[in-house]
């Protein structure tokens, strides 16, 4: 008979802060699920209740834990930026359906030409395949600065694998102009999935990189996959 492997204490904490913070007002959407390449895995996020597993948990708590190195200890200690405001709530209130978009910023500085100036701080395993700003970061961050009326966005990554090694190269930083069509993307995007979860409907499916089941370490992309392939309502619900 095959014993339940106990949790750590660190595990136990982490499920239990995951659990507190799952809970969201009605009607209420997050700029992270209208980012997604694909709106059918964030009305699965929503209305099927999926318990993050532990490394997941890690990764994220990890991820918060560099963001708090990054702005305490960097950002505040520069010279030429000064921190306006940490973990800002940005609401967009839809003026015809009953829905709102929440999401958070990082933090807000004045830069030295008295700028101001959105910082989110994006911690990942290396730079890759890192170029420039992620597609979805991008769009969040084209909302942000829709909804504040600001200009500029630098996004700084952090690599966790460099930071781990020792390697010189830990950090990188792309600035993003604010974008009008990502602003307006990610309330359209709002509006679907609304409407989706009103009809309980799942929008339509785009084939993405999630579809393609697992990765080298055997990892799947989409928790849904089984479900959305027997999904066979594939349409959009319309205006």
């Amino acid at each position: 008979m095959s014993e339940t492997k106990p949790r750590s204490l660190i595990d136990e904490y982490l499920a239990e802060k995951e659990a507190n913070g799952k809970i969201r007002e009605n009607n209420v959407l997050f700029v992270t699920d209208l980012t997604k390449e694909c709106l059918r895995n964030a009305y699965y996020d929503i209305t099927i209740d999926t318990p993050a597993t532990p490394k997941q948990l890690r990764i994220f708590a990890s991820g918060n834990m560099i963001e708090e190195f990054w702005v305490n200890e960097v950002l505040r200690n520069s010279k030429e930026i000064k921190i306006l405001g940490t973990q800002l709530p940005v609401r967009y209130i839809d003026p015809i359906e009953p829905f709102e978009i929440h999401g958070r910023i990082d933090v807000l500085c004045q830069h030295n030409n008295n700028q101001l100036i959105l910082h989110e701080v994006k911690s990942i395993k290396n730079f890759y395949y890192l170029h420039e700003a992620k597609q979805d970061h991008q769009l969040q961050s084209g909302f942000y600065l829709g909804c504040l009326g600001l200009e500029y966005c630098d996004f700084n990554y952090l690599s966790k694998e460099n930071m781990l090694q020792g390697l010189d190269a830990v950090d990188r930083t792309y600035r993003v102009k604010g974008d009008i069509n990502s602003y307006y993307y990610v309330i359209d995007s709002g509006k679907i999935l609304y409407r989706s979860l009103k009809d309980k409907s799942p929008p339509q499916k785009n084939i993405c990189w999630m579809c393609d089941g697992k990765n080298s370490k055997g990892e799947i992309f989409c928790n849904y996959k089984d479900v959305c392939d027997g999904q066979t309502k594939m349409d959009t619900p319309t205006s």
